[in-house]
């Protein structure tokens, strides 16, 4: 995941671990924190590591972001995480918390962003960042999910949960331990416009032409994201049956794609035949 980030121009990025190890105080149930807390009260054992003492929680330097990149290994670590961090002025456990506000009270001080982007396709999310910077009052850090698949299809008959699902339930805890929802959601993934807009740039920059090809093919296995994000980009859909779509119907009732194949490769077979149709005809 760290190559990811850096692909996308991130040079300060702390990983959730990270996190736990620094505060393992605020992890009681994490094995993990634990195992880290006993290792800062061994005095057997130098304090080596990030470590932040609860007395130097305010020489943190604040953070600006959340993104969730991938389904949480620890949804109990991660969760907790993102509830204190989203009322915090950045530096969590700094000033001692104001149940009325929701917030630590001090202003964040103003400074570079804890998730710096320089370059390349993250100015987006950098300027969404910038524009939810504000007074300790306001609900200011976004948080940004990548993926907002509820489910996917694995081994097991029965669907999994993941980011998706993840997201609802950090919405829910958050709702019922504030009394108000979580305003600053930023969601990127299928089925938005974002994501596919992002996917045609890319297209025409690997083939190095100003438009889009006539006919641009998506294959996919998930009806709600996959076929959904694919027609309204005007994409030619396939919906395969080997992952989330496992119904006798002859295609999904409410997101129906185009066609609908058995298996990636029957889907792939589909279309080099259409594509040589179109040739010998001279399209």
């Amino acid at each position: 995941m760290g190559n990811v980030l850096e692909h996308y121009g991130f040079t300060n990025v702390e990983y959730i671990w990270d996190f736990v190890e620094k505060h393992p105080y605020m992890f009681p149930y994490s094995s993990s924190a634990q195992q880290e807390f006993g290792k800062r009260h061994d005095k057997g054992k130098q304090k080596e590591g990030r470590f932040v003492p609860l007395d130097e929680l305010c020489k943190q330097e604040p953070i600006e972001a959340i993104m969730v990149l991938q389904n949480p290994s620890n949804w109990n670590d991660a969760a907790q995480a993102i509830c204190d961090i989203l009322v915090s002025d950045g530096r969590v456990g700094c000033n001692k918390y104001n149940p009325r506000f929701d917030f630590y009270s001090p202003k964040r001080s103003s400074g570079e962003s804890s998730l710096t982007n320089s370059t390349g396709n993250g100015e987006q999310l950098e300027s969404n960042i910038a524009t939810h910077r504000g007074s300790a009052h306001e609900h200011n850090i976004p948080l940004i999910f990548c993926n907002p698949d509820l489910t996917y299809s694995g081994e097991f008959r029965g669907p999994r949960f993941t980011q998706g699902a993840f997201k609802v339930t950090v919405q829910a805890l958050f709702k019922e331990l504030h009394g108000r929802e979580i305003t600053n959601i930023q969601q990127f993934g299928k089925p938005l416009e974002t994501t596919f807009s992002f996917v045609k740039r890319e297209i025409q920059k690997h083939l190095a032409c100003e438009t889009l090809p006539e006919r641009v093919y998506f294959i996919g296995d998930n009806p709600r994201s996959d076929i959904h994000g694919a027609n309204n980009a005007g994409m030619f859909s396939i919906l395969v049956r080997t992952g989330c779509f496992q119904s006798d119907e002859d295609n999904d009732l409410e997101h129906p794609a185009q066609l609908v194949c058995d298996d990636f490769d029957s889907a792939v077979a589909f279309i080099m035949e259409r594509e040589l149709q179109f040739l010998h005809r001279g399209q």
